[in-house]
């Protein structure tokens, strides 16, 4: 028994690459709609600027119609390609980095896991060389659930990841009803 008692819920985490990219996804997909949503407006304003000579191609000739079309396909490829970069290949650069820093934080040992101890007023997380951290509920602004994870989300976009089949005290029914009383102005996203 520690100095905060028993907690109430323990949880085990050993960071993998698969892991990581699953955290990361979870959170792009909103940068993914900023990027949808921005470049919608700017094909909006394109449009709305050329909606005459495109109708009316006529006017300006079909060099200039065509030179509309080819404008037009470079900027959606260019959307598909700024796509790919968002969802495929930004993740991975990201997990190399999460994970030496996972190794510095918790011991630069090459498997880290990490135990969550939730407390009635604090989280602490515990490394396997015994480093420790204390996160207090009000830090969490946001909780989100994927299919192998919880996410705990602080400020600073500093995010805890939790592994929804390594509870060794309590379960993830008992873990959400507690976490919705602790964090009551958080965001949650459960599955």
């Amino acid at each position: 028994m520690s100095e905060y008692g028993e907690p109430r819920f323990e949880v085990s985490f050993s960071p993998t690459k698969e892991l990581i990219l699953e955290m990361q996804r979870a959170f792009l997909f909103s940068w993914r709609n900023v990027c949808y949503l921005a470049l919608g407006l700017f094909a909006l304003y394109e449009a709305g600027k050329h909606w005459y000579d495109v109708i009316q191609w006529n006017q300006g000739g079909f060099a200039e119609y065509a030179a509309q079309m080819i404008h037009w396909a470079i900027y959606w490829t260019a959307l598909l390609l700024l796509d790919v970069a968002i969802w495929y290949f930004m993740p991975a650069l990201y997990a190399r980095r999460y994970m030496n820093q996972v190794r510095e934080m918790y011991g630069g040992l090459n498997e880290v896991a990490i135990v969550y101890h939730f407390y009635e007023d604090r989280i602490r997380t515990e490394g396997t060389t015994g480093a420790k951290m204390e996160v207090e509920y009000g830090q969490i602004i946001q909780v989100k659930e994927t299919e192998h994870l919880i996410l705990l989300k602080r400020k600073k976009n500093l995010v805890h990841m939790l592994e929804k089949d390594k509870f060794t005290r309590g379960d993830l029914p008992g873990l959400h009803a507690f976490l919705l009383e602790k964090i009551p102005d958080g965001k949650f996203n459960w599955r």
